[in-house]
């Protein structure tokens, strides 16, 4: 499964755009910072539940919905991810790629 990277995009705290999906499934163990493979493993929960669109946040911290589509860019564009993993209140937003060109 591959993911296509749309860009890194800010959040609130008191309104997240994003669900997060922490504590939903097996898969996100540990401390979301030093998760290893966090956009892997969030892409497969998310798709799991039928959502395309996922985020990373903080490092690792796995959020999706079913309207992030939709959700995602409502603060606007941020510079403060990193390394593809987000930062504080930036999200690193994905689509999930079904098929491998």
């Amino acid at each position: 499964m591959q993911s296509h990277h749309i860009g890194c995009y800010a959040d609130k705290s008191s309104a997240p755009a994003v669900s997060s999906l922490e504590g939903k499934d097996v898969l996100l163990d540990g401390d979301p910072k030093t998760r290893e493979d966090a956009e892997q493993k969030c892409a497969r929960v998310a798709l799991k539940r039928g959502y395309v669109y996922f985020a990373i946040q903080d490092g690792g911290r796995c959020l999706s919905s079913l309207t992030a589509q939709d959700t995602y860019s409502k603060y606007g564009l941020s510079t403060d991810c990193q390394g593809g993993k987000g930062g504080n209140l930036a999200s690193d937003v994905y689509e999930v790629i079904m098929f491998s060109k």
